[in-house]
């Protein structure tokens, strides 16, 4: 029993091309010790996705972002069908909540996040930033609320965008 969880797709779009910010830390149970993936956290008990979302952003990235700056990607697929995507719902409750920021920065300020140690001191999270091109980020991460925010971005952003 895990239960809600939020992520988060950061799109940095520079020079007309879209480039995707990852973190990159150890995920223990399946042994690696470096492992892409979108920033992510569970939630707190608020029932506030979007603040927890803009906070785990600060958390894990450094950026400080208001909630109203966060697109909700599972809302606009979903409605309130679903609370949000499963990425085991055969043996666990989690959900997450996937949000999109998008963001127009210029090259200096992708050179300043990439490799940029963060993450909460008390959570014990040791991250370090990755910047990659948004069209290679699947084959960057099998994880599952990567791999399911690309798709909901790709599918999504004509009409939110």
């Amino acid at each position: 029993m895990r239960g809600g969880a939020v992520a988060v797709l950061v799109v940095l779009e520079c020079e007309k091309d879209e480039y995707c910010l990852l973190t990159q830390q150890a995920r223990v149970p399946i042994g690696k010790s470096r492992f892409l993936e979108i920033p992510a956290g569970m939630l707190d008990g608020s029932g506030h996705f979007s603040g927890v979302a803009a906070k785990e952003m600060e958390e894990e990235t450094g950026i400080v972002i208001e909630p109203s700056d966060l697109v909700d990607l599972t809302d606009a697929a979903y409605g309130s069908k679903y609370p949000g995507m499963y990425p085991s719902c055969g043996g666990s409750d989690e959900f997450i909540r996937i949000f999109a920021h998008r963001k127009q920065v210029t090259r200096e300020y992708m050179q300043e996040l990439h490799g940029k140690l963060t993450g909460s001191a008390h959570e014990n999270e040791f991250i370090t930033l990755h910047i990659a091109p948004l069209a290679n980020v699947w084959e960057l991460s099998p994880d599952s609320k990567t791999l399911s925010a690309l798709l909901l971005w790709d599918k999504l952003r004509k009409r939110l965008f």
